[in-house]
């Protein structure tokens, strides 16, 4: 959504990205102006938060710190659209205030959290109802990302008014970065391979990588490496142990984005394993700066990934995974190709520059003359 803001207020649109400090700080807000973007980070400085507790205790009401942070933000800023993805609490907050100060409200859809959130919480199926039934557009990031929020609702007995309205359109990437340099086949083994991603209680499926490089023979002369970070980094850990995979798969801490890039540029391949995905950044970055991808044969990745075109597909099981990298393990000119295509795919599909105009079109449109 940042990239977002700040391809906008590069085409002349003024926007403002906020975001929260969870810590302790000096002052309320902390402004900055960043690549043409306002910046507002809410802190939680010590005098207002004792504000806010006095209030709750002498009215009986109950006060979101940043809730209330937020809306003396939103009645200085006045913006004609609010744009957020799906944390339920501050799309309600978002929506019961619209109407009195104004604005629109978008919702961005990507993956399946929300979903996920509701079979683990029934109780959130009501608030989730709620969002889908009173906002005024959704930004859906692919046809089939789309669908399987359609199938979703159904399977869950709701509904959604899904209107024409609506978009289908992802900012995708910058296709100029400062790095200029771009892939290449590495003529040294071992055959490396990086899946760049949280280690996350949902979605995402690392064990799949570490499963299938478990059945690969001892000839596949293969690297694994995950860099990241989340709740099931130490179950990772362990079976990575319990398989005795240390000298093939490893860990990795957390990189910056400019490492990161330079990191997969130097791999045989980018891999991406999940149960679902929306628009996966980190699979157009890769490809964008010419490393192969190969990912899960799921929707809406299939969508937009075409197996030994502009990358690769497996199918989702560790047999599955095992036997593609195996493939192209055996024929490296098939790399090549595809990076070349991945390349071209993304200069013509998702360039955030061009992208950028489509948003500020649907943006127009909605807020409306005014």
């Amino acid at each position: 959504m940042r990239l977002i803001a700040e391809e906008l207020a590069g085409i002349g649109i003024s926007a403002t990205y906020i975001t929260k400090n969870n810590h302790q700080t000096e002052t309320l807000y902390n402004y900055e102006r960043i690549n043409g973007v306002e910046v507002i980070t809410i802190g939680r400085k010590h005098f207002y938060l004792r504000l806010v507790n006095w209030y709750t205790r002498l009215s009986g009401k109950s006060i979101n710190y940043f809730h209330w942070a937020t809306g003396r933000l939103l009645k200085k800023v006045r913006p004609d659209i609010v744009y957020t993805y799906y944390l339920h609490n501050e799309c309600v907050y978002f929506l019961e205030n619209r109407d009195s100060l104004g604005y629109k409200f978008v919702l961005r859809v990507a993956g399946q959290l929300w979903f996920e959130q509701i079979q683990r919480d029934p109780s959130l199926q009501k608030r989730y109802q709620f969002i889908f039934n009173k906002l005024d557009a959704f930004n859906f990031l692919t046809k089939q990302n789309k669908q399987l929020f359609l199938d979703s609702v159904k399977k869950l007995g709701m509904n959604a008014e899904v209107q024409e309205k609506d978009v289908i359109l992802d900012i995708g990437i910058r296709t100029k970065t400062g790095n200029s340099s771009q892939w290449s086949l590495p003529q040294k083994m071992p055959f490396r391979m990086v899946m760049a991603s949280r280690f996350a209680d949902y979605a995402k499926r690392q064990d799949l990588l570490i499963e299938a490089v478990s059945l690969l023979p001892d000839k596949y002369n293969v690297r694994l490496d995950l860099p990241g970070y989340g709740e099931k980094a130490k179950y990772y850990s362990d079976l990575i142990d319990k398989k005795s995979l240390g000298n093939r798969i490893s860990i990795l801490p957390f990189m910056q984005q400019e490492e990161l890039w330079q990191y997969i540029q130097d791999c045989h391949l980018l891999c991406h394993a999940c149960n679902h995905e929306g628009l996966s950044k980190i699979i157009l970055e890769s490809m964008g700066i010419g490393t192969p991808v190969l990912v899960s044969d799921v929707i809406p990745l299939s969508e937009y990934i075409t197996d030994h075109e502009n990358g690769f597909l497996a199918k989702n099981t560790p047999e599955g995974w095992a036997e593609k990298i195996k493939y192209l393990y055996d024929n490296p000119s098939l790399l090549e190709k595809t990076s070349a295509e991945g390349k071209k795919y993304i200069e013509q599909h998702y360039d955030s520059g061009k992208r950028v105009q489509d948003y500020a079109a649907f943006f127009n449109t909605l807020a409306g003359p005014n």
